[in-house]
């Protein structure tokens, strides 16, 4: 399967982690729920998982042998101090806590890369 297919395929899933994400708000240094939701589905992907960086931050190492080269992705986890103003499905069940900006994406984005990551390294030859 090419990797844009097999990214494809984890649409309606991330779909529902975006909205979960969105609709469970954590504060910066508060985000212990989100934390551990990326920490376990990085540790289910086989990833070595690093918890408590800088409180509640969260690192997975993707390794591919034992070279120098290594790729860093960057997801923010807090939400911001805002009354959400609309009224999706999926709104903030936290009054005056909303995610205001892109890290349900991001997170989502960059929790997809990884499983994408490691099936591109498993095969061998020349990607498609």
């Amino acid at each position: 399967m090419k990797p844009i297919d097999r990214i494809k395929s984890y649409h309606a899933e991330l779909t529902a982690q975006r909205q979960d994400f969105h609709a469970h708000p954590e504060l910066g240094f508060d985000e212990h729920r989100t934390s551990d939701i990326v920490a376990r589905q990085l540790e289910a992907l086989g990833i070595e998982v690093h918890r408590g960086v800088g409180n509640t931050g969260v690192v997975g190492v993707l390794r591919e042998g034992n070279g120098p080269v290594s790729i860093g992705l960057r997801a923010d986890m807090d939400a911001l101090p805002i009354l959400e103003a609309n009224d999706m499905a999926y709104k903030s069940t936290k009054p005056g806590v909303m995610h205001a900006s892109a890290f349900p994406v991001t997170r989502c984005s960059a929790c997809t890369i990884s499983p994408a990551s490691r099936s591109a390294s498993s095969r061998s030859g020349p990607a498609p």
